[in-house]
């Protein structure tokens, strides 16, 4: 007997993930990952990372503070992937702080 896993709605994913991950707000709809329809802000990242996305909530895509992917995480542990973050944070402020001391000069 095959079980057939019943397809979720958006507020069931909602609700898995508030209860998961704790994390509450939901930034998109339900959408594809792959294939024919997928959502575009998926095409555009996996043109930067080639590849199929097993699982959208356990793919991840860091994107730097002027709209370009710098990384992408599949198995990584989440302390892995804050030392990421926590690293384009200060990249990101530097270079802020320079483009601050170039128009002082």
């Amino acid at each position: 007997m095959h079980l057939i896993k019943k397809k979720k709605s958006a507020e069931e994913i909602k609700e898995h993930v508030k209860t998961t991950f704790g994390f509450e707000k939901i930034l998109m709809e339900k959408s594809h990952i792959n294939g024919e329809k997928t959502n575009p802000v998926y095409t555009w990242l996996k043109k930067s990372f080639p590849g199929d996305i097993t699982w959208n909530f356990s793919s991840w895509m860091l994107v730097d503070h002027r709209g370009i992917p710098i990384q992408r995480f599949e198995k990584e542990s989440w302390d892995e992937i804050k030392a990421s973050l926590d690293a384009a944070v200060a990249n990101a402020m530097k270079a802020e702080a320079e483009a601050e001391e170039e128009k002082k000069e």
